[in-house]
């Protein structure tokens, strides 16, 4: 069984695609990506290798706590183990860090 990935991404996703080149599909099975920007390239990355992205901009929320509430509620509902934040470019809430408790890893 792969451990469950979920990557948070703000651009280019070039983190994103040496865990999918080195890792995705052998011991770790990247499930989720989500991105604050729409027009992040590490969305069509995850998209071209199949794994299911999300958008949260954070003008659709009404403060960076709901959208980062909003973002542990689909990783949790992806069945995400463990989060990398794969030059995500925002700050990331107490309430977010505690929906994975050591499950946050910061590249």
């Amino acid at each position: 069984m792969s451990l469950r990935l979920g990557v948070l991404a703000s651009g280019s996703g070039t983190n994103l695609q040496a865990l999918l080149d080195t890792v995705h599909g052998r011991e770790v099975e990247i499930v989720a990506v989500a991105s604050d920007q729409p027009h992040a390239r590490a969305l069509t990355r995850a998209s071209d290798a199949g794994v299911p992205t999300r958008v949260f901009a954070l003008d659709d929320f009404g403060s960076r706590q709901e959208r980062d509430d909003a973002i542990a509620a689909w990783l949790r509902e992806s069945g995400v183990e463990l989060v990398v934040l794969a030059g995500y470019m925002r700050l990331i809430s107490p309430s977010f860090l505690a929906a994975f408790p050591r499950r946050v890893i910061n590249v």
